[in-house]
């Protein structure tokens, strides 16, 4: 049984930061054109003319004028310095019937605030970025919450770009718990972590870099180890990460991975050997997309055709061949043919010079490290993120569905290469998740004990993931307000009204909404946590004490009652109860009553004492 041959990196540097240039100084520019937004206090019947009119009485000489609306206009001045712009805006803001008149703010594509925002070509909406995956853009629909991507690969190592979204994984080089990768062993340590980062890198936390599908949990399965591992290690891995019994593994998989990211290969001269493909299939069949890298070429680095390389070419997989900054198939990826073809395409690298940015794919590395590498290793992940956006949008897609979607939106390449050869196009997050369906709430319910001061909570099936749901409570069928959090603590305004939640999926601009039945509030009950307490001297002559006991919520009244042989004293209602004659040789108690609105009128009863 032949190891694998890494289809990793072909190399990896560390990043040199390149020089960010200063902030362009303030100063006062030369004479020249300038603008000045005008906005009026309502609306004009001539925005245009109001607006020259007022921007000439301020001093500017204007040179053309455009509508922005009816109370907004933007006014080109001739001939004005930045500080005489600025004087021309303070004469007009001066004048009746302005709101303001501002200079123009410029404005550019958002971004997150990742250290290496500027670097992540491969998968952000900056405007060099033709051909990455546009992942921002695709999260306002999906960010992957909710969906698991399976990292089969070397394990991995910590890195506070990864850490909050791992989730337990297993080690079948160790066979144990902890999928730690143990390097440095061999050229392609820290591997695993490296194309777990492209996956699912944590966006927005101002460190490092981000992934696809920041949002989508990690599911790291170690197969490989310093010599790679065998195909034992792959079929057990592929299977437990599907969620399947009878791995060999210690313990189940609690969360079956939506998607299983293969960036890794061997070398095989008669077809995908029969274990490995029966496992892909049960994981297929259990529905478990399985995305493969295409593999990096010959020992030359070369591309070659994936006829002889596994898994990549086993039926049932999403085949990734790795594409440049350019848009163009990197000479080192494999490619596809017409009895094999390739899948789709996605970032890989070019790794041609080593000096820019725009040749490698920045990733996490251990102890918060960023560092490029390049590879059809690299291109996988990319395609196993956009799938992970999909599942947690809709999770009713089957792998047949995820894997349309992905090439019937995938964009061609910048030259012309055949479907067979570089797959449908180069992997697009953005336009895969507009292809989703409208989200479903097919049912809606209540569960909880429907009592004044008692948790209700929401209950629904839905087609997409739980953070694309939002809930809002009703009582009567109106909204109460702030209350839309998936459970609801019954107040006494609820008391006898029938009371619902509204389940709300939102994917995109698209909504589905489904509204529960009815339950109607009863009166709550109180909890005691200790009763109350006759204390005192137990003889004739002596005053008792009553303690009225711990009770949940707290009452708001209290009344007393003293009773002799379990019957009522007369008149004996007060905290305090002097024992007479009467008393001698009876057992004297106490009971208390408490009452609060909304709840039921409740009693505890002290323990009783015979009287000397």
């Amino acid at each position: 049984m032949s190891p694998w041959r890494w289809t990793a990196a072909i190399a990896a540097v560390s990043l040199t930061l390149l020089v960010v240039p200063a902030t362009p100084s303030q100063a006062d520019t030369a004479s020249g054109e300038a603008t000045i937004i005008v906005t009026f206090d309502k609306t004009q019947s001539n925005p245009e003319q109001a607006a020259k009119s007022a921007i000439e009485k301020a001093g500017g000489e204007v040179t053309d004028v455009q509508q922005l609306g009816p109370k907004i206009a933007a006014v080109t001045v001739a001939d004005a310095s930045t500080s005489e712009a600025k004087q021309i805006e303070n004469n007009a803001k001066d004048q009746s019937g302005i709101k303001a008149a501002e200079t123009p703010g410029k404005i550019y594509p958002t971004s997150t605030n990742d250290t290496y925002y500027s670097y992540l070509w491969n998968v952000n909406s900056a405007s060099g970025s033709t051909y990455g995956v546009d992942a921002e853009d695709a999260w306002g629909t999906s960010t992957g919450d909710g969906a698991v991507i399976g990292i089969l690969d070397t394990g991995i190592t910590s890195n506070s770009d990864l850490n909050s979204h791992v989730i337990p994984g297993y080690d079948f080089i160790g066979n144990d718990t902890n999928p730690t990768d143990e390097g440095p062993q061999s050229a392609t340590d820290w591997h695993g972590t490296h194309v777990a980062g492209i996956a699912a890198a944590i966006a927005n936390n101002s460190t490092g870099v981000f992934g696809v599908a920041p949002n989508a949990a990690i599911e790291p399965v170690r197969v490989m180890g310093a010599s790679g591992g065998t195909d034992i290690e792959l079929i057990a891995g592929i299977r437990w990460a599907a969620g399947l019994t009878g791995s060999g593994a210690s313990t189940t998989n609690a969360h079956p991975a939506d998607v299983l990211n293969l960036s890794l290969g061997g070398a095989v001269t008669d077809g995908c050997p029969t274990g490995v493909q029966t496992a892909i299939n049960e994981a297929v069949a259990a529905g478990t997309a399985i995305v493969v890298a295409a593999g990096n070429g010959d020992s030359a680095g070369n591309g070659i055709a994936l006829t002889n390389t596994y898994p990549a070419n086993c039926e049932n997989v999403i085949r990734v061949v790795a594409t440049t900054y350019e848009g163009t198939l990197a000479s080192y990826s494999n490619y596809g043919t017409s009895p094999l073809p390739a899948t789709v395409a996605a970032p890989g690298g070019s790794g041609s010079s080593g000096s820019d940015a725009t040749d490698w794919i920045l990733s996490t590395w251990p102890s918060n490290v960023y560092v490029g590498m390049v590879g059809t290793s690299m291109a996988a992940p990319h395609v196993a993120g956009v799938i992970a956006l999909l599942r947690s949008g809709d999770n009713r897609l089957s792998v047949s569905q995820l894997t349309s979607i992905l090439t019937e939106s995938a964009p061609p390449l910048s030259t012309s290469c055949a479907t067979s050869v570089c797959g449908a196009g180069i992997a697009n997050a953005k336009n895969a998740v507009t292809e989703l369906p409208a989200p479903t709430v097919s049912s809606a319910g209540i569960s909880g004990t429907a009592k004044v001061g008692r948790s209700l909570s929401a209950t629904y099936s839905s087609s997409t993931s739980t953070s694309h749901i939002t809930y809002q409570w009703l009582r009567a069928g109106t909204a109460i307000s702030g209350s839309t959090a998936k459970t609801y603590t019954a107040t006494t305004a609820d008391l006898n009204q029938p009371v619902s939640v509204q389940v709300i999926a939102t994917l995109g601009s698209r909504t589905a909404t489904k509204t529960s039945s009815t339950v109607k509030v009863a009166a709550g009950t109180f909890t005691k946590s200790a009763s109350p307490k006759a204390t005192g001297t137990y003889r004739v002559g002596h005053r008792l004490s009553a303690s009225k006991g711990t009770w949940s919520p707290t009452p708001t009244s209290y009344s007393y009652r003293w009773l002799r042989d379990g019957k009522s004293i007369k008149s004996a209602t007060h905290t305090t109860y002097k024992l007479t004659k009467s008393d001698r040789r009876h057992k004297i108690s106490v009971r208390v009553t408490v009452k609060r609105t909304g709840y039921s009128t409740t009693s505890g009863t002290s323990s009783t004492h015979r009287i000397a």
